[in-house]
């Protein structure tokens, strides 16, 4: 057991967990409150940042397996949905062909818009995807002056064109996740060493530039509100802040702990299923996204329980649904 977890970087899974809280949270309270600016501004980019950390290249381009990891889960979830939705629909009396012509519409027409997936929050699984393999594409290459020029002329067509198959989304989170490779020694062997007082200035400089900049959306490839073009930067950077300062906050829990850990390694699953539960949870219960603060935080709580154990269900029963095989 001790060989399992040796060398294993506990406070990365602390704040993977305080993350993945806030996505579920946001979604269950209300995406378009205040206090949501603030999330925005680091949750979705902070999984790009990791995923960057823990990025190995092999040498060349892995598109097949990223393929069955992200790509084959974000169908199975969409589908799942759609299904739950159209049981639903029959039980409570609903237009439920309706209801499906609509959903399987919004799959169709995702493929070109990247945006109104029946379950929505799979966008960042199509994302993921697409960083995932730019980025072995890029290390293919190796020209620092040619990669710079095709990431930055990228975010300048993403800026104007919507691009499909979420592909936009991709090419925004991937100066993220260059970033987080390429720090990954840091956060992997340094940051515990490094001044835990640089967490206030931290923090206001971060609070000053969402109340500048604005709401952000990776999911929309929206900037931010700040002056056209430097709007781009400042999204990098407050992105950046937000996720270093949940590292250090999850860096004063540094320790080994079993359940942190396991549900760690079912993070798609509560990413992609965390909006059937919504679904389910408001037939049985009519559970609101605009309910009250409290109910909220437990509804978080338990969708992401639900989430890790239909996840290993899934892992025992249909593994290829989970990315395994």
């Amino acid at each position: 057991m001790k060989m399992q977890y040796e060398n294993h970087i506990y406070y990365l899974d602390v704040a993977k967990i305080m993350v993945v809280f806030l996505v579920v949270f946001c979604h269950s309270y209300g995406h378009k409150t205040d206090f949501s600016t603030y999330i925005y501004s680091f949750h979705m980019p902070f999984f790009f940042v990791v995923g960057g950390i823990f990025h190995k290249y092999n040498g060349h381009v892995q598109f097949k397996k990223y393929y069955k990891q992200l790509i084959i889960p974000a169908f199975f979830y969409i589908i799942l949905a759609v299904l739950v939705k159209f049981i639903l629909n029959i039980i409570g009396g609903s237009d439920y062909y309706l209801s499906l012509k609509i959903d399987i519409y919004s799959i169709i027409a995702s493929t070109w818009k990247s945006r109104g997936l029946p379950n929505v929050e799979c966008w960042f699984l199509f994302a993921y995807f697409w960083s995932k393999v730019l980025f072995d594409i890029i290390k293919k290459i190796n020209n620092l002056v040619f990669i710079i020029f095709i990431i930055g002329t990228s975010i300048i067509i993403i800026y104007y064109l919507r691009l499909p198959l979420f592909i936009g989304q991709g090419i925004m989170g991937l100066p993220l996740y260059l970033f987080g490779h390429h720090m990954s020694s840091y956060y992997k062997e340094h940051l515990n060493k490094s001044f835990k007082v640089i967490l206030i200035p931290l923090l206001v400089l971060w609070l000053f530039l969402v109340n500048t900049n604005g709401r952000v959306s990776m999911y929309g490839i929206n900037f931010g509100g700040f002056y056209d073009g430097l709007n781009v930067l400042v999204f990098y950077i407050t992105a950046l802040l937000g996720t270093h300062i949940i590292f250090i906050l999850s860096s004063l829990y540094n320790k080994h702990h079993v359940f942190i850990y396991e549900i760690n390694k079912s993070l798609i699953g509560i990413l992609g299923g965390q909006r059937i539960w919504i679904i389910i949870m408001t037939f049985l219960f009519n559970y609101s996204n605009n309910g009250h603060i409290i109910e909220s935080l437990f509804g978080s709580l338990l969708i992401i329980l639900l989430c890790h154990y239909g996840y290993w269900v899934q892992k025992k029963y249909i593994p290829w649904s989970t990315g395994y095989r």
